[in-house]
């Protein structure tokens, strides 16, 4: 009647609305209801408790409550004020939500080799029992007020039903307490006062709700773990329950143990109001039936069963003579079997091939009689007819269509554990997945912001330079290489530049920037069947990382300008390298031995650690620093949906995604890796000293008593496992190192560190940043691994150097200085410092590396060697790397090393005890000397200008002309 009223009438039936809203006056007739029990399918329906009441209200009211419902829910959603868990009557919600996301739990535990444990509540007349007031001082806690709470307040009160048997009417009844049967807003209310129920549950405990569909679960190694932390979440909810009317039926309240581990597991022992929860093998939850192993077995049943009910009326309906005709019956088909045939396949699609075959004949005997198709038509024939396609097709675009609406919301609870399925979390330890499931509760939101001068546009001069670093690396899946982007004109690369420009504001990347080729490398001389040995790398878009690098300098030059860095961290900044951390550790290591004292040091390794780096982490660290707009809104998106294929030869492997850490092959992960390491050494004790590059974490500590030195590295050590385990990093107790630095005479206990509870193995020698250090410090070791590392590399040139096909002199000259100069050159003013005996082992690979690629005869004298190859000897050219370093450090007053080498202690200590090797600033003195060069000023760096803002700057070397 209503729908088919004109404007007029229903413009008089807003004005009715309108009036009643402000007043709050009801008709008393709205306040009435007609309730009709239906009886439940298969029950006594001599028992009362067996009807199902239907309550029928008058439909102008439910025409003004449904209004009122509206804008009550956009209030709530707004506020954001459910609970995640709770998908009952919300928009883009259903109880698909709920068991996908109970099935992907227990998907994980089966992967985890754990088990799972789930109890399913009951409310005892959840309806009847709700707590009117409660309701009330909710909408008063969510900060309501005027008309919107007041009519809900009044809708609450006076209201009427009867009892209808037939055409006989009961008595008026008044409803003291619950939510009206049959009114709308009815169950948005309950859904108010239930939100609060999993409020106070344990960190390591899910729920799911759907309206009153509750449901809890914990995943664990241990039973007994499992078994406290759901006793404790079940004795929360039974005190706020009690505290709210409501009351859980222990007989209907069940639980199950979800478990596919070998052998005898004894199930959990749950009390619920002193009543023991019964353990089920199986139980239906939202219509699905789950059974332990996960098989949908019963489900599928069961569902079988219920169509083949239906089925056997539509026979009925058929018939030739008097039945309906093609489309109704195929409009019956598609309401009361299709239907129930797509309710849930989203999650028991997942059942076995041969379990889903069950439903093919239900679906296949439903097409024959909606058609009428004979008995021998074909099967895809019988498709065809009907224009139904088979149950295996329809799942899968069910399926889709499911999963386009989850990744269309990102505030969907499921949004990202469907669009990242890769089994991240797997990796991170149990303590750590519960902090990072309450920390990402909290929102980490970066307002919009025009005014900082980092969100500006990007210039042709940012992009040029990017452009200028770019190396000539392998394309991504795009197949664009670098050097197709260097070669390109003005106008194509201002048209790559406004695409940057339009792209930085959005944040909508094209999908081939976000996908990886991966390319296993094998580590050299490690078993190739082991995958554990094989170094990923991976191959991006190049236009992607031009992109990226833009961004990327952008983001570096902020977190310098504020100087964000702690001092220790030398990875890929601008005036630092490997040689700052190397050097402070040899620096601190002459020093102890010049006072003869002990020094203890720790070299760390993390267990994946860019795998294992936490994202919303990141985000939470770039919001503290305070960066706003579009630079981490830009890193936000930047880190969701990374998919990558693993291609070995030709052949690409499926798709998929990245669930945790930062993405391989990208530029700005490493930046952001460092981000997050930044505060592993923020809490080391005062005495204790550390070096950062990148994930290469060292710390040592110097002193004459050991325990002193053992108390203060141990509370470090325990300082950075606690920052660890809150930031989802791991310690490797085999890979971490401790060396013990010494050159007392005597016997010396060594220390004891426990890592994890593992013992921190003490090793004679390690590899720090490559440079092999030694207990003394000789760095013999490091000299013949060098040397064996080169002599590799001059069996290479000698077969290049072939005179009849072999490359010419200055191709020769050109790979030495590439492949074995460089390699000599490494480190030179840290390892320099050896004895001269020991650095005059790399001459003879030196001169034969020049032989051959001058090709000089071997009488040809050493000095003639060198004028002819033009090369200095390896003492000169030690000297030289030296004095460059040395000259660095000194123009730059910031550098963590620059007093010690300016002005090295010790000085006069050093020169006269002999047998102690004196620290770089002092062997930088001894050089200067040496070659009567006068202390002259050094003009300081200048800060860096911004990346955005072009500066024209000219440089000069004058080392190049010393030697």
């Amino acid at each position: 009647m209503l729908k088919h009223l004109g404007e007029s009438s229903l413009l008089t039936i807003l004005l009715l609305f309108n009036k009643i809203w402000p007043e709050r006056v009801f008709p008393l007739s709205w306040l009435k209801a007609i309730v009709v029990p239906i009886p439940e399918t298969g029950k006594d329906k001599q028992d009362p408790n067996n009807y199902r009441p239907i309550a029928l209200t008058s439909c102008l009211s439910k025409l003004l409550e449904r209004m009122v419902s509206a804008r009550l829910m956009h209030v709530l959603e707004r506020s954001k004020w459910f609970v995640p868990s709770q998908s009952g009557f919300r928009r883009r919600r259903n109880t698909i939500d709920n068991i996908l996301k109970l099935e992907t739990a227990i998907r994980e535990a089966f992967m985890r080799k754990k088990h799972l444990v789930s109890i399913f509540f009951d409310i005892e007349k959840a309806y009847d029992r709700t707590w009117r007031y409660g309701i009330l001082k909710d909408l008063s806690d969510i900060g309501l007020k005027g008309n919107l709470p007041l009519f809900i307040k009044n809708f609450l009160q006076t209201r009427i039903f009867q009892i209808r048997i037939g055409n006989i009417l009961s008595d008026n009844f008044n409803q003291q307490e619950g939510v009206p049967q049959g009114s709308v807003p009815s169950v948005l209310l309950f859904i108010i006062k239930i939100n609060g129920i999993v409020s106070k549950l344990p960190a390591y405990v899910n729920s799911t709700l759907f309206v009153d569909d509750i449901q809890i679960h914990c995943a664990g190694d241990d039973m007994g773990f499992i078994q406290r932390q759901l006793q404790t979440a079940i004795n929360n909810m039974t005190d706020w329950a009690s505290t709210n009317g409501f009351i859980f039926s222990p007989q209907k309240t069940v639980c199950m143990h979800f478990c596919r581990r070998r052998g005898l597991h004894p199930d959990p022992d749950f009390q619920l109001n002193g009543s023991p929860i019964p353990i089920v093998q199986e139980t239906k939850f939202l219509g699905i039936v789950f059974d332990t192993k996960l098989t949908f077995r019963s489900h599928i049943k069961h569902l079988k069963t219920k169509c083949i009910r239906t089925l056997n009326i539509m026979k009925v309906l058929s018939s030739s003579f008097w039945g309906a005709d093609k489309v109704s019956l195929m409009r019956i088909y598609r309401s009361l079997v299709r239907s129930n045939l797509d309710y849930g396949v989203p999650v028991y699609g997942s059942a076995a091939k041969s379990t889903l075959k069950m439903l093919d004949s239900v679906h296949h005997q439903g097409l024959h009689i909606a058609t009428g198709a004979f008995r021998t038509t074909p099967i895809p024939s019988l498709h065809v007819i009907s224009g139904e396609p088979s149950l295996e097709l329809r799942c899968h675009r069910l399926s889709l269509s499911y999963f386009y609406k989850i990744k269309s919301d990102e505030s969907h609870p499921q949004h990202y554990k469907v669009i990242n399925p890769i089994f991240g979390e797997s990796s991170y330890p149990n303590d750590f997945i519960a902090f990072k499931k309450c920390e990402e509760q909290k929102s980490v939101d970066f307002l919009p912001s025009y005014a900082e001068d980092y969100n500006s546009t990007f210039s042709y001069h940012e992009l040029k330079n990017a452009l200028r670093k770019s190396n000539p690396t392998s394309p991504g899946p795009d197949q664009i290489h670098n050097n197709m982007l260097k070669h390109l004109g003005e106008s194509s690369l201002l048209t790559i530049l406004l695409l940057f420009n339009k792209i930085w504001p959005e944040r909508v990347f094209p999908l081939s920037w976000l996908k990886a080729i991966v390319v296993p490398i094998p580590e050299t001389g490690k078993d190739k069947q082991d995958p554990n040995n094989y170094r990923p790398i991976a191959l991006t878009s190049c236009l992607s990382k031009l992109l990226e690098r833009m961004v990327s300098a952008r983001l570096m030059h902020v977190l310098e300008r504020s100087k964000w860095f702690v001092p220790s961290q030398s990875g890929f900044r601008r005036r630092r390298n490997t040689i700052d951390n190397i050097l402070k550790l040899e620096t601190a290591i002459r020093e102890a031995f010049m006072r003869k004292k002990h020094l203890v040091s720790i070299f760390f390794d993390i267990e994946k650690a860019y795998d294992r780096t936490w994202r919303y982490g990141i985000l939470k660290d770039l919001s503290d620093i305070g960066l706003k707009g579009n630079l981490p809104l830009f890193i936000k998106n930047f880190l969701q949906t990374r998919i990558f294929q693993i291609r070995i030869g030709n052949i690409l492997s499926d798709n998929f995604n990245q669930q945790e850490g930062v993405p391989q092959g990208s530029v700005p992960s490493v930046l952001l890796f460092i981000i997050k390491i930044n505060g592993i050494v923020s809490k080391l004790p005062a005495y204790v000293n550390s070096t950062l590059f990148v994930d290469d974490i060292q710390i040592h500590c110097a002193g004459d008593d050991m325990g002193f030195i053992q108390r203060q590295l141990q509370t470090a050590i325990n300082n950075m496992t606690d920052w660890a385990s809150t930031n989802g990093f791991i310690f490797s107790p085999q890979k971490t190192v401790c060396m013990h630095f010494c050159r007392r005479r005597g016997l010396h206990p060594d220390p004891d560190f426990q890592l994890n509870g593992s013992p921190i193995p003490i090793v004679q020698e390690t590899k720090f940043l490559g440079i092999v250090f030694d207990t003394k410090l000789t760095f013999r070791s490091h000299i013949k691994h060098l040397k064996t590392k080169c002599i590799r590399t001059l069996n290479i040139m000698k077969v290049l150097s072939s005179s009849f096909w072999g490359a010419d002199k200055v191709s020769l000259m050109r790979i030495y200085r590439s492949l074995v100069r460089s390699n000599l050159d490494y480190g030179v003013p840290v390892y320099g410092s050896a004895a001269k005996s020991t650095l005059k082992m790399l001459d003879s690979v030196h001169h034969q590396g020049l032989h051959i690629a001058t090709g000089a005869f071997r009488t040809t004298p050493i000095p003639s060697l060198h004028v002819i190859s033009g090369e200095p000897s390896l003492e000169l050219r030690c000297h030289r790397l030296s004095l460059s370093y040395f000259y660095k450090i000194k123009s730059d007053e910031s550098h963590p090393q620059h007093y010690k080498v300016i002005n090295p202690i010790f000085g006069s200590l050093f020169s006269v005890r002999l047998s102690f090797t004196p620290t770089f600033g002092f062997r930088i003195g001894e050089i200067l000397r040496y070659f009567e060069i006068e202390d002259f000023p050094v003009v300081s760096n200048v800060e860096d200008p911004p990346p955005w803002q072009e500066t024209q700057l000219d440089f000069i070397d004058g080392f190049f002309t010393l030697f």
